[in-house]
């Protein structure tokens, strides 16, 4: 079957999580170390209420973690947490990120969806602030569950009305690939370091270097199906 839609993964694909650093209210000499705490700490909060089988909305969840990110550096507790709050619904995207799915949006050969942990408004909002518009978002929001549980990928199907193998996941995150390519769906990991698959649970489909890559895969990915 052809590739008839691309899914993005968001945080850690098209946004640099780590764009955060800057504007954290702490010590210059920690805000990268408390950036890295608390991208790591929102994930486990998601992976250990999946497994409870328990749900709270994301944006609860980055502000759990962010808590236990500044406690994990031995810094003192934040005050307001307000701004720093609403400067993650404003990260950065990675430089290839744009101009790559703006392409293949209107190139009308596949159609582009984001598909992500966040929620549907706060997403929207996330990629209107880079300039990137007109791209379908689908979020795990409906599901009440968070990557990589099975059960988002096969949502994600529903939503579009697609087989697996006629959808690819596009995602930085080893964790989302291997979710993904359990229920059948195409994947391709995005290696911007460099640094190779380490994952020993499975292996993407597919791996590029950046996103300026895919408009090739892709054609390349239809001509042998």
């Amino acid at each position: 079957m052809p590739i008839k839609a691309l899914a993005f993964d968001l945080y850690g694909t098209i946004l640099d999580t780590n764009s955060i650093a800057p504007h954290l209210p702490v010590p210059e000499e920690h805000r990268a170390a408390v950036a890295a705490a608390w991208r790591k700490h929102q994930l486990e909060y998601t992976w250990r209420l999946t497994i409870m089988g328990q749900y709270l909305p994301f944006e609860d969840i980055t502000r759990r973690a962010l808590r236990n990110a500044v406690h994990e550096c031995g810094l003192p507790e934040l005050g307001s947490t307000r701004d720093v709050l609403d400067q993650y619904r404003r990260l950065e995207a990675f430089a290839d990120a744009c101009p790559a799915i703006t392409e293949l949006n209107t190139q009308g050969n596949v159609d582009v969806y984001v598909f992500s942990n966040g929620h549907e408004s706060v997403v929207a909002a996330a990629l209107n602030h880079v300039g990137l518009t007109g791209v379908e978002v689908v979020s795990v929001n409906t599901m009440r569950t968070y990557k990589p549980a099975l059960e988002v990928y096969r949502g994600l199907c529903m939503a579009l009305g697609l087989d697996p193998q006629e959808v690819a996941l596009v995602s930085g995150n080893a964790f989302d690939i291997v979710g993904a390519d359990a229920v059948g769906i195409q994947t391709v990991w995005v290696d911007r370091e460099g640094r190779g698959w380490k994952d020993g649970l499975g292996y993407p489909a597919h791996t590029v270097t950046g996103l300026g890559e895919l408009k090739e895969l892709v054609a390349h990915m239809n001509r042998d199906r």
